[in-house]
């Protein structure tokens, strides 16, 4: 509440398999968690995903994927996730992808 009331947001990284703590994480008013890969983010997201940010991962697409491979995946990505309430690294992404994926999701929750 500290954190919050000097306007600043909470963005937890840990290790492991964490899943089954994610209601602890709510509980203490964790905006935004980054866990690793080997938790099931889809089962969180359906069951937390409008009370805690989840941080997901985006496959690793080779350098010269057509783009209409890039943009099918975004779109399905969006469509996926319509609660909007993700956030995701873009390290090793290519900015074609970062800007279809920007371009589908702000058309899903902006119209």
């Amino acid at each position: 509440d500290h954190i919050h009331s000097l306007g600043y947001i909470t963005n937890l990284h840990s290790c492991g398999k964490n899943e089954k703590v994610v209601p602890a994480y709510i509980e203490a008013h964790v905006d935004m968690w980054a866990g690793q890969t080997m938790n099931d983010k889809e089962m969180l997201y359906e069951k937390y995903g409008d009370q805690i940010k989840l941080g997901l991962d985006l496959p690793d697409f080779k350098p010269g994927t057509p783009k209409d491979e890039l943009e099918a995946f975004a779109k399905q990505f969006v469509a996926k996730y319509p609660k909007g309430n993700v956030f995701l690294s873009t390290r090793r992404v290519s900015p074609e992808l970062i800007e279809l994926l920007y371009k589908y999701s702000r058309i899903e929750l902006c119209g």
